[in-house]
């Protein structure tokens, strides 16, 4: 019961898709900056690889369960980014 009371007072997006994508351009964002700052380490390879999996998860919110072409593209960059970076920090 208790649950159930928490539940009804909590504000959820009105349209989950939007705000899911909003996230996950931040989040891709995010790991472009440090990017593009120059900062290549682990945890640049590891933000990549979060907005890789956040783009795949944006998947349930489309019909066919296809992106549309902006997010399959930036999917695409994140995996290979997170890649590059992960082998060139590896590497030394």
């Amino acid at each position: 019961d208790d649950i159930e009371s928490r539940k009804s007072k909590l504000q959820l997006p009105a349209n989950p898709g939007e705000f899911c994508t909003e996230r996950c351009f931040k989040a891709f964002l995010y790991a472009d900056n440090l990017d593009r700052e120059g900062v290549r380490t682990k945890a640049t390879a590891a933000a990549f690889r979060t907005a890789a999996l956040l783009f795949e998860a944006l998947k349930q919110f489309f019909p066919t369960s296809t992106l549309p072409e902006e997010i399959a593209t930036r999917l695409k960059y994140s995996v290979w980014r997170a890649s590059h970076i992960a082998q060139k920090v590896a590497a030394g």
